[in-house]
């Protein structure tokens, strides 16, 4: 019924889980304290937990992922003001494969000024991404060290492509297999 692939990964899984799980419960019962320790999963979870970060709930994350998305998109609308168009007719730009240093200068626009906006913008985020707890300053000071030049790459020589068809060798969606054999 199973083909000794499936039946091998099967027990591979098994076996890991159970060893996952033992190491875990006997993790737990060598610690007598209430308290937390590296071992323990609960203190493995502390330790990833950053204490400042407020925890939400589900209703807080999803409009907190909101509140971001607008301000991206109200981001994007600044910079068509700053190039003097709609947002529709930049976005339509940007797919028909200009950069936003080809629509600038089209539009009469410095670069530079393109550059400097975004970067103020990207830094206003970072900013509220520490003030929020979704980052430690040290992490904002490492992105904004590298912003200027990123932007200055992405305004000159557009988004990289992304290669969607790519997924990390996990195989096609659905868990099927690659070849079309039963």
């Amino acid at each position: 019924m199973f083909t000794p692939r499936i039946r091998t990964a099967s027990i591979a899984v098994a076996l890991t889980g159970a060893t996952i799980v033992g190491a875990a419960g006997v993790a737990g019962a060598a610690s007598s304290s209430d308290e937390p320790t590296l071992e323990s999963p609960a203190g493995i979870v502390a330790q990833v937990d950053d204490e400042n970060r407020p925890e939400l709930n589900i209703e807080e994350r999803r409009e907190a992922r909101q509140e971001r998305r607008e301000a991206r998109q109200a981001d994007r609308a600044e910079v068509a003001e700053l190039l003097g168009l709609d947002l529709d007719s930049l976005k339509e730009q940007i797919q028909n494969g200009a950069t936003l240093a080809d629509v600038a200068a089209a539009q009469g626009v410095e670069t530079s000024a393109v550059v400097d906006l975004i970067v103020e913008q990207k830094t206003e985020r970072v900013q509220a991404g520490v003030d929020n707890g979704r980052i430690t300053q040290e992490r904002a000071d490492e992105i904004l060290a590298e912003l200027p030049e990123k932007v200055t790459t992405a305004v000159e020589e557009g988004r990289p492509e992304r290669d969607r068809g790519d997924r990390g060798n996990r195989g096609p969606r659905g868990g099927g297999d690659a070849t079309n054999e039963g």
